[in-house]
C-alpha cells in the first residue's frame, strides 16, 4: 500500500509540475506577439521620424528578445535624437547578440558607426605610472584602462573627466 501513496504522490507532483509550466508558456508566447506588435510599431514611428516613442518600443521589444535586428533599429533611432555616441556603441553591440546569418546587419550597423565617427570627437587618455588600480569615467561613466590608456567617441561640448586613483582624492576636468 506504500508503493501506491508513493506513486499518487509522484503522478500528482508531475501534474501540478506540469500545469504550472503551461501558464509559463503561454505567457511567453504571449510576451513574444506584444513584441512582435512593438516592432512593427516602433518601425513605423521610426519612419515617421519619431524617434523617441520608437526608441521606447524597441526597447520594450529588446527585453524580451535581444536581437541584432532590434539593437539596429535602437542605434537608428539613437542616431536620429541625435546621440551619436549612443547609436555608435549601439551599432558596435549589434555583434554581441548576432547569429551568423546577421552577417548583414553587423556589417552595416559596423558601417554606421564608422560613418558616426566623423561627427564625434576621440578623447584620448594616457595615465602615467601605475594605472592597474586607477577609475577614470568621462560624464559619470566608467572608461576601461588598457595598458594605462582609454579612448572614447564623444558628441561636441563639454564633458568631465573624472581620474581617481587608489586611495587618493578623484581629480575632475572639465
Amino acid at each position: 500500500m506504500a508503493t501506491k501513496s508513493k506513486y499518487t504522490k509522484s503522478f500528482v507532483f508531475t501534474l501540478v509540475l506540469a500545469a504550472s509550466l503551461v501558464p509559463a508558456a503561454a505567457y511567453a508566447d504571449d510576451d513574444v506577439e506584444v513584441a512582435r506588435k512593438a516592432f512593427t510599431a516602433g518601425y513605423a514611428e521610426e519612419q515617421a521620424g519619431h524617434y523617441a516613442a520608437a526608441l521606447e518600443k524597441f526597447l520594450e521589444v529588446q527585453r524580451v528578445k535581444d536581437t541584432a535586428s532590434v539593437r539596429y533599429r535602437i542605434g537608428a533611432c539613437h542616431e536620429g535624437l541625435g546621440r551619436f555616441d549612443r547609436a555608435r556603441e549601439t551599432y558596435l553591440s549589434i555583434e554581441k547578440v548576432a547569429r551568423p546569418e546577421d552577417k548583414d546587419v553587423v556589417a552595416s550597423g559596423a558601417a554606421k558607426a564608422k560613418e558616426l565617427e566623423a561627427k564625434l570627437g576621440e578623447l584620448s587618455l594616457r595615465i602615467d605610472g601605475d594605472a592597474s588600480a586607477a577609475r577614470v569615467a568621462i560624464d559619470g561613466t566608467d572608461v576601461p584602462l588598457q595598458n594605462g590608456q582609454a579612448s572614447a567617441f564623444l558628441t561636441p561640448g563639454e564633458h568631465r573627466v573624472t581620474y581617481e586613483p587608489k586611495g587618493e582624492a578623484a581629480v575632475v576636468t572639465p
